[in-house]
């Protein structure tokens, strides 16, 4: 079995992939809070955050799916 991360998975763009996991472990970091299993809050450009992921898991894959227009910037 295969350790997946998606990021950005939360909104209904990226959903799909993470709700069909065909036997895989799929993990999902994003910025809005959610109560989904393997979850991490995170913005990938805070790297302590971002690395606690890479910390506990393996990912075998990483779905980079966030998307930039229409959010503040973690920076600001």
């Amino acid at each position: 079995m295969s350790v997946f991360l998606v990021t950005g998975g939360v909104d209904a763009t990226e959903a799909p992939l993470t709700e069909e996991s065909r036997g895989h472990d799929v993990l999902v970091a994003d910025r809005p809070s959610n109560e989904r299993q393997r979850y991490y809050q995170c913005g990938v450009s805070t790297y302590r955050r971002i690395e606690r992921v890479f910390g506990e898991r393996n990912c075998d894959l990483v779905y980079h799916l966030i998307r930039g227009f229409g959010r503040q910037s973690e920076e600001a």
